[in-house]
């Protein structure tokens, strides 16, 4: 900085100067980001479930660092690249064919879930500096992409629930002797379709609280049922069920 002196004149009933010394003029600082210099690595989209997309990466890193990313994402692989001065807003329904995520530096995961059994879903990720009017996105080089398919939704259907044992004896539907209102309840799944169908390690929620979990091995064949009891020692059968 500099110093610059300014001298003001005023007139009141007599002649008198008024004068300011040693002001201090501060130039305002320009924040602003040039393009990030590189794009993030190792950017992956798996799946393992019938409607969710799990995506990661390695942000980018040296010289000018992003502030964030853009994912664009669709089921058709058909993408406009960003244009510097437009923001993107969040979009995170992908199940309409098309989604957006902004996602900050430091985070390196994002998902998408609610999506459509058995369908491929694309993705490209862009590094970006700045936001709003100023926003300024890496375009030039080869902008990180992958895909992911979702599992194809199994033939499981909840056949039966029985959740009110009568009061005496034959309300015992575990088969243990004794009748119990919540023990003696039960839901049945059944295979409807026509190959073994494993459920290894798939779990059965009730309020966001997992309350059973299938064992290793767990295989159902096709027609085959599978029933859980609320608790006691199932004796019996069940119709050939597990």
């Amino acid at each position: 900085f500099s110093y610059i002196s300014f001298y003001f004149d005023y007139n009141t009933t007599g002649d008198a100067d008024l004068q300011f010394d040693d002001l201090i003029v501060f130039e305002e600082e320009n924040t602003l980001k040039a393009e990030p210099t590189n794009h993030a690595t190792s950017f992956s989209a798996t799946s393992t479930s019938v409607e969710k997309v799990d995506l990661s990466w390695t942000d980018a890193s040296s010289v000018t660092l992003p502030d964030s990313y853009l994912i664009l994402a669709n089921d058709d692989n058909s993408f406009s690249v960003p244009s510097d001065g437009t923001a993107q807003s969040d979009d995170t329904d992908l199940s309409d064919g098309s989604a957006v995520l902004n996602i900050s530096q430091g985070t390196q995961s994002a998902s998408f879930s609610g999506l459509n059994p058995n369908t491929q879903y694309y993705f490209e990720i862009y590094s970006y500096t700045n936001s709003g009017s100023n926003i300024n996105y890496k375009t030039d080089g080869t902008v990180p992409s992958d895909n992911a398919t979702t599992l194809e939704a199994p033939d499981l259907v909840l056949n039966e629930i029985f959740a009110d044992p009568a009061t005496d004896i034959t309300g015992d539907a575990n088969g243990d002797g004794t009748r119990d209102s919540a023990d003696d309840e039960f839901i049945e799944f059944v295979n409807t379709g026509s190959s073994d169908l494993t459920i290894t390690g798939w779990t059965v929620e009730v309020g966001g609280s997992t309350e059973h979990t299938f064992t290793d091995p767990t295989v159902l064949s096709p027609m085959q049922g599978i029933v859980i009891f609320g608790g006691g020692t199932p004796t019996g059968d069940f119709g050939n069920s597990e």
